[in-house]
């Protein structure tokens, strides 16, 4: 199918000209600046996406024999962080632990999270650190009662003082 073709604008007066610029190369460049130039009556163009390279990722599926002189590591000690929230504000620490061991999955440690704000109150939340391998199970939803949340753990950067 031939398209026919359309002229390129003029763009030497163009002040947001310096878009062009691939996004990686100046942080000064971005969607938000020149939706705000556009947003000001100037005379704004798109500018074209920067594709990230993509990396490749395998997981290894061969047998290990005594003869291989690499190993993987143990999953002896790893453990797994879940939260898991909504419960009834009565529920305590042993109650999930019980839960999660009977179901078949063991708990290295459970701690009620703080409540900070007052619509807080209304449930309990907790930090579950359970066997690296169970971190599967711990997500079958059939496993939970309805309207229980559980996800994994999201790690945050402490806040330094200063």
């Amino acid at each position: 199918m031939n398209l026919p073709l359309q002229s390129t604008p003029d763009v030497s007066s163009n002040p947001v000209r310096e878009l062009d610029v691939p996004l990686k190369e100046d942080s000064s460049n971005t969607y938000a600046k020149l939706m705000q130039s556009s947003s000001t009556g100037e005379q704004a163009e798109w500018f074209p996406a920067v594709k990230r390279k993509e990396t490749r990722k395998i997981i290894g599926k061969g047998v290990s024999a005594n003869t291989t002189k690499i190993k993987v590591a143990s999953n002896e000690n790893k453990s797994w962080h879940v939260f898991v929230g909504r419960l009834d504000p009565s529920t305590s620490e042993s109650d999930v632990s019980e839960f999660l061991d009977e179901s078949g999955i063991t708990v290295r440690s459970c701690k009620m999270l703080e409540k900070r704000q007052d619509w807080q109150t209304k449930y309990a939340a907790f930090r579950v650190v359970l066997d690296y391998n169970d971190r599967d199970k711990v997500f079958d939803e059939v496993l939970w009662p309805l309207g229980t949340d559980v996800r994994d753990w999201i790690f945050t950067g402490r806040k330094q003082d200063g």
